[in-house]
């Protein structure tokens, strides 16, 4: 079979053909696998940075015990999941609320609940100070970011069909380029 293999110029070009389109085929799909949830990742942090960035202005220009409203409005947005306020020493505070039964369960559901437990966390950390005090606090938020868990299972369970697609279309696409140049091959050497 190898002596047969290496005696046909189809077989040997269908054979690189095919090797060559798998190989470029698989290294584009590893290439969006790996980097598309590190895009997405950081188009989610961005987003999250420039939310809490808007509610750390409006809270620089409001007295710590005026802010429930803000916590509670900013805590309702589907990307937070968790806010936490420290004291410039690293000593938690509570965090205003109007709703504190809200803002419970979503703690809760951020540490424990089951939709949560795999999906990964995006968090930062800032430092401000409210209208009435000069002290400095650390508001660290979190932020969702189960669309990365989801995108990458996505890649993973195509996979399969993927593959499927790729080899036939390799195939093909072998054979016919094989034929392609087989033919000049055979006609050249009747000419000798």
């Amino acid at each position: 079979m190898i002596k047969r293999i290496k005696g046909s110029l189809f077989a040997k070009v269908f054979i690189l053909t095919v090797t060559v389109l798998l190989c470029v085929s698989f290294l584009v799909y590893g290439v969006l696998a790996w980097y598309m949830p590190q895009t997405y990742s950081n188009n989610l942090n961005a987003a999250l940075d420039e939310q809490t960035s808007d509610f750390i202005y409006e809270l620089e220009h409001i007295r710590m015990q005026d802010s429930g409203g803000l916590f509670d409005q900013f805590l309702q947005n589907t990307t937070i999941s968790m806010v936490e306020l420290y004291t410039a020493d690293g000593v938690l505070v509570e965090t205003p609320s109007n709703q504190n039964s809200f803002n419970d369960e979503i703690t809760g559901e951020a540490l424990g609940g089951t939709s949560y437990e795999s999906a990964p966390i995006i968090s930062n950390s800032y430092y401000f100070s409210f209208a009435d005090d000069n002290s400095q606090y650390i508001l660290t938020v979190y932020g969702e970011a189960s669309q990365i868990a989801e995108l990458r299972q996505s890649f993973v369970s195509v996979l399969p069909i993927l593959f499927c697609v790729i080899l036939l279309v390799s195939l093909a696409t072998a054979w016919g380029y094989s034929r392609i140049h087989y033919k000049p091959g055979i006609k050249n050497q009747s000419d000798f």
